[in-house]
């Protein structure tokens, strides 16, 4: 049933995506330049900064935190630290937009995230606690349906992609039969599909070995090098090549 569904969405996917390829095509070649030049290749190092001013959050009464107050801009990387129930992941989450702080106001290149969500989600990549991957699917599957519905980087190819985060000879498993760390590693592997220019991860390295903290380390320190920005909580220091990392202790 889910496979038919599955198949079902792409076909109407494919069939909107001829539709906007039959309308480019009727395009002049000015028009088309245009478009063009607002695809880019790589990370612009434009335009890009993020703002958390004077945010706190209250749960059950009891408040997690307050005055945080941090500006990051291209290159810059960010890790949060703090004891279990501090509000880490709360804090993470308040940033993505997906939960409202008691106080305060995140904005992207100068705006407020709440008043233009499209565009902010479009710069924004997101791994959390969960690995977010169907484990009836095999990983090129769970990448595939990544690939229909994100705005993608294709520098790289999926294939490319799973060889990089070392699941190249897995790639036909079902993801259920894979271990924890493997399945963590699928979803780092969106990192490498997705063209936006902030990261926010959450506990990247969870469940993965000596092999998978050097892969983190190197993704995020490429990331940075291309002028991105990222934002992690981890309880493990993480390998970063970056002179603009700093830390926010809750």
């Amino acid at each position: 049933m889910f496979l038919d569904q599955l198949r079902a969405t792409q076909l109407r996917f494919q069939q909107l995506k001829k539709l906007s390829m039959m309308r480019i095509n009727r395009m002049n070649s000015k028009e088309q330049r245009d478009l063009e030049n607002t695809l880019p290749d790589e990370i612009s190092r434009d335009d890009c900064k993020l703002e958390l001013i004077n945010i706190s959050c209250i749960k059950a009464e009891c408040e997690l935190f307050s005055s945080i107050d941090a500006e990051l801009q291209p290159g810059d990387n960010l890790q949060i630290e703090g004891i279990n129930g501090s509000g880490k992941t709360t804090l993470l989450r308040i940033i993505c937009g997906l939960t409202f702080p008691e106080s305060g106001e995140i904005r992207w290149n100068g705006a407020s995230i709440h008043k233009d969500r499209q565009s902010y989600n479009e710069d924004l990549v997101y791994v959390g606690h969960a690995h977010g991957i169907k484990p009836q699917l095999t990983p090129i599957e769970n990448l595939k349906i990544e690939q229909e519905f994100s705005t993608m980087d294709d520098s790289m190819t999926i294939e490319e992609i799973l060889d990089r985060v070392g699941l190249f000879q897995f790639r036909d498993h079902s993801c259920s039969t894979l271990s924890a760390g493997q399945c963590r590693r699928i979803a780092l592997a969106r990192l490498l599909m997705r063209r936006g220019r902030l990261w926010i991860l959450d506990e990247p390295c969870s469940n993965l070995d000596h092999s998978g903290f050097d892969l983190v380390g190197e993704l995020i320190s490429s990331h940075l090098a291309r002028g991105g920005i990222s934002i992690f909580v981890s309880h493990q220091p993480i390998p970063i090549s970056s002179h603009h990392a700093r830390a926010i202790r809750l």
